[in-house]
């Protein structure tokens, strides 16, 4: 059965700006298109897949609640199923240098 894939706008500014990063940095276009396009796919699979990735053990204890992870390139992807909604929340995307955080107990 599928899930629909929620992306928080907050995810989507965070998706643009890393966009606008690479502009700024001259970053080749194709490299640009191809890392949002994989990540767009990644988020599409997670429709008919939505446990494939692995569970974040750190966070899941923090909030009490599954949360899972996946990994695109230098930045980690955070999200949560829920079966009763059918839905995949996209909860955050941070990149590997930014000090890891956890979700507040109001983002659950």
């Amino acid at each position: 059965m599928s899930y629909a894939v929620r992306i928080s706008p907050a995810v989507r500014a965070q998706i643009e700006e890393q966009i606008d990063y690479y502009l700024g940095e001259g970053a080749p276009a194709d490299r640009i298109i191809g890392w949002a396009v994989e990540l767009e796919e990644r988020f599409n699979g997670l429709t008919d897949h939505p446990r494939r990735f692995p569970v974040d053990m750190r966070r899941t204890q923090a909030i009490g609640r599954e949360i899972r992870r996946f990994e695109q390139g230098k930045f980690s992807v955070f999200y949560r199923v829920d079966d009763d909604q059918k839905t995949v929340d996209v909860l955050d995307i941070r990149h590997g240098s930014r000090r890891p955080s956890v979700p507040e107990q109001g983002d659950q």
